[in-house]
């Protein structure tokens, strides 16, 4: 249950087998007598037999109620464009809501729950002497006679809300939101109850004291409480539901029964026979359940039921001076209830009859000049399906029509003011129209700020140019304030943002008028008044303020920039023009208009300079022209100022890299030539000429440099030479295992063991002994280990060959002597056996020599 102040702790409870009897059964009956359905078309026997114990009454053949099946669009929100009543008066929200994991029947209860709706106004209007019936939202896009019904999809699977009151309100609670209007809701809950026998309902309303208070301060004119009707899941509805069972749970919302009732009972109901909100509950009660007090209304459909028979429980039109329901609360008096000329065919109307006037329309809003007036259209009988409106205003001589003032708000105007304004409001049906006029609103006296001198403007009509705006004179202003305005396509408009004392004049000006607009407030409101315009705007175009200048040798091939200059007016773009003397003035060089300039042949011993013209959003500038440079020079060759240099390690195997050095008159190539001494004397080495060199075996011992030639326009310069290098160093051997084809075994012991001399020029710095013999994987050479003597102590490196495969090992020397290690080499290709030394003492080669017939001996090492 829903946390309420004071709220009833156990909700009223309805039950009907799904299946009802017809008849009634011989216990004290509750209210399983209500039948599941009622067909629609038994209204005019409810009309003619059902009711006629209760009080006699006449039919007119031509009296309608409300269509018993509905007409409109499904919604998930509230149809307030075509809602039938006053926006302010308290209703009825009838909402359907089904479970999330459940079908959207809607179509399936629409009709029902319509004629529900029907039903309910249909048997309150036949009550002896009612004239109310709960107010419904009503209206829908198919007219004001049908229900306003809200479809709510609850976002939880059925399980959550399965008999649980508080779930399924609070969920349509949320979907609805909150209104301003007053509002009880009354749910049909499809399918979300375990109970498979038959329906039951829930409605809540206020217990104790409170609940008791007579007249427009009782809590239950508050609105905000829920009914809900339960049918078994997968109940498929006939022509209605149970509308005895709608209005017994909406009797619970508008607070009935109160404890203090003579035949209440202690479950909020009551002890009076087949009463609406009579039946055994099971509560303490003063007098005891009754079925002889108020019989049912003889037959076996419709609505069986009375609506407090004794008129002295909960509803009672006139309560006699004294008894309970004049001196305690009477549902008769809740503001959910209306008045039946108010809510049309809901209590029964002439389908002949035009509208007729029951409540005069209403205006709000302050009765003063520039403030608006709201209408309603007020009540009416007849069922209006249109309204117009007309604004009236009375200034001495009666009311007369405001022209144009045809809409339900009306702004009023100076007019107005000491005169009195009313709304005269049409309704029409399809029988005819009527009128009604709303109470005269008498308007005050409109005195705003009067100006005698308008304001002014000073300053020059031209883009950039600030004006300044000076103000009017006034009579009852308390504030001033202003707005420059641009005039466009013939209308004052205002420029955004532009509210100070000066304005300065933009692009958007320009071709046009400005002028300032100044309004003065007092209580009475705004009065403005214009300056005189000033325009047309003129637009500014730059303005030199500092000479373009030029950059860049007067020499033939050399690159001259020219600077824009500086200027006023905020220029956007620059355009160039190059100009050449040769003695006869300056004239433009043909394309040559960007903000450089190559100087050419046709330069020479001519004086060159720039005109620059600078544009912005109003035009171009006048060419401004900066000072010439000249006369032009011709070209001379290439002249080395710092010498090439070379970067790197002089040493065999390592990449010598060459600078180009600094150059005067513009050179535009490089050429290089690397070069080697031998003997003193440098000379080219074949092939190179790239910007690195990578030194080899024939630049050991010998210095390097590289000399360039720098190339111009005018030809080339003068060759430069880096310094050389030292004399580059021996490099360590790379041993390179190369994988060779195999050859045919030669024949066996093609080389001999022998010593080998290594030498030095012509003298020997060791001899070693070296064999080899030839394998079918090709040939092996050894120099087994042995100390040895040596003129030089440091580090040794000894190589030997065996045909294209080289092993190098190295050896320390100390004192004089050193011991060399072995070194066995594989060739897969049978060659000559070679040795090398390299030490502190420089390079020695030697050979193992070739035996008879044996392959040639290379010359040199390896």
């Amino acid at each position: 249950m829903r946390p309420r102040p004071a709220l009833l702790a156990v909700l009223a409870i309805l039950l009907v087998p799904a299946a009802a009897q017809a008849q009634l059964p011989s216990k004290a009956p509750t209210h399983r007598d209500t039948p599941a359905t009622i067909p629609v078309d038994l209204a005019q026997q409810v009309r003619t037999a059902r009711l006629a114990g209760m009080k006699a009454f006449t039919v007119s053949g031509s009296v309608q109620y409300l269509p018993t099946t509905w007409c409109g669009t499904e919604r998930t929100t509230d149809d307030v464009a075509d809602a039938a009543q006053l926006s302010d008066e308290p209703v009825y929200k009838i909402v359907y809501a089904y479970a999330a994991d459940q079908p959207d029947r809607f179509s399936a209860w629409k009709d029902q729950l319509q004629a529900d709706v029907s039903l309910i106004g249909e048997f309150m209007s036949q009550q002896a002497g009612a004239t109310k019936s709960p107010r419904v939202d009503m209206g829908t896009s198919c007219g004001p006679r049908y229900a306003d019904i809200q479809t709510v999809a609850l976002p939880e699977a059925r399980s959550s809300y399965v008999d649980d009151f508080d779930s399924i309100t609070g969920a349509v609670s949320t979907a609805l939101g909150s209104t301003p209007v007053k509002r009880n809701i009354v749910i049909l809950a499809d399918g979300l109850t375990t109970n498979t026998g038959g329906f039951y309902g829930l409605g809540e309303h206020y217990v104790g004291s409170i609940a008791e208070v007579a007249g427009s301060s009782n809590i239950h004119n508050s609105g905000g409480l829920y009914a809900a009707l339960f049918p078994p899941l997968g109940y498929t509805p006939g022509s209605s539901f149970w509308p005895e069972g709608m209005l017994h749970e909406i009797t619970h919302t508008l607070g009935a029964v109160n404890s203090g009732a003579p035949h209440a009972t202690s479950q909020g109901h009551c002890t009076d026979g087949a009463d609406v909100m009579c039946y055994a509950d099971g509560g303490a009660s003063a007098l005891p359940y009754s079925t002889s007090s108020c019989p049912a209304i003889a037959g076996d459909a419709g609505m069986t039921q009375t609506y407090d028979c004794g008129r002295d429980d909960y509803f009672s039109t006139s309560p006699a001076p004294g008894s309970y329901l004049a001196t305690h609360w009477n549902v008769y008096d809740n503001v959910f209830e209306s008045p039946c000329a108010t809510i049309g065919f809901a209590c029964g109307a002439d389908s002949t009859a035009p509208p007729a006037a029951v409540g005069a329309p209403r205006v709000t809003g302050t009765a003063k000049v520039t403030n608006a007036l709201t209408a309603d259209r007020g009540t009416w009988s007849g069922t209006p399906t249109s309204f117009a409106y007309q604004w009236q205003r009375n200034s001495g001589s009666g009311f007369a029509d405001i022209g144009g003032a045809s809409a339900a708000t009306y702004t009023l105007v100076p007019a107005d003011a000491n005169a009195q304004v009313r709304v005269q409001v049409s309704a029409t049906n399809a029988n005819g129209s009527a009128s009604n006029t709303s109470s005269a609103s008498s308007i005050s006296s409109f005195n705003p700020p009067v100006n005698s001198t308008p304001p002014s403007i000073s300053g020059t009509a031209q883009r950039l140019s600030v004006l300044t705006a000076t103000s009017g004179t006034w009579t009852g202003a308390t504030s001033t304030s202003r707005k420059w305005q641009r005039l466009v396509g013939g209308v004052w408009t205002d420029i955004p943002s532009q509210t100070g004392s000066t304005y300065t004049l933009a692009s958007a000006d320009v071709g046009t008028s400005v002028r300032v607009l100044e309004t003065a407030t007092n209580a009475d409101g705004p009065a403005s008044a214009p300056s005189g315009a000033i325009g047309p705007v003129a637009g500014v175009t730059p303005a030199l303020v500092t000479a373009p200048v030029i950059n860049g040798t007067p020499q033939r091939t050399a690159t001259l920039s020219a600077s824009t200059g500086t200027w006023s007016a905020d220029p956007s773009a620059f355009a160039y023009q190059w100009q050449r003397d040769s003695g006869s003035g300056f004239a433009d060089i043909g394309g040559a208009t960007g903000s450089s300039y190559v100087l050419g042949p046709a330069d020479l011993g001519a004086s060159v300079r720039v005109l620059v013209t600078a544009s912005n959003v109003d035009g171009p500038s006048s060419p401004a022209a900066a000072d010439a440079v000249g006369p032009v020079q011709d070209l001379e060759p290439p002249l080395n100022t710092t010498s090439p240099a070379l970067l790197g390690t002089a040493q065999e195997g390592r990449l010598l890299t060459a600078t180009n050095g600094d150059w005067d008159n513009g050179p535009t190539s490089y050429a290089r030539r690397w070069q080697r001494a031998i003997g003193g004397v440098f000379s080219d080495i074949l092939g190179a000429t790239g910007p690195t060199y990578l030194l080899g075996s024939s630049d050991v011992g010998h210095p390097i440099r590289v000399v360039v030639v720098a190339t111009n326009g005018a030809g080339d310069s003068q060759p430069a030479a880096s310094s050389p290098t030292g004399e580059v160093a021996a490099g360590p051997v790379t041993v390179i295992g190369i994988e060779q084809p195999q050859t045919p075994t030669p024949p066996a012991d093609v080389y001999r063991a022998a010593t080998v001399s290594l030498k030095r020029g012509k003298r020997t710095v060791l001899k070693l002994l070296v064999t080899s013999r030839v394998t079918r994987s090709g040939i092996v050479a050894m120099v087994p280990s042995k100390r040895v003597k040596v003129t030089r102590r440091g580090t040794y490196r000894l190589t030997l060959c065996a045909g294209r495969i080289c092993i190098t090992k190295p050896f320390r020397a100390r004192h004089g002597k050193a011991k060399l290690p072995t070194i066995v080499a594989n060739g897969v290709i049978v060659g000559p056996v070679t040795l090398r030394l390299i030490g502190p003492g420089g390079l020695a080669t030697g050979a193992l020599p070739r035996a008879s017939g044996a392959l040639p001996r290379a010359s040199g090492a390896l």
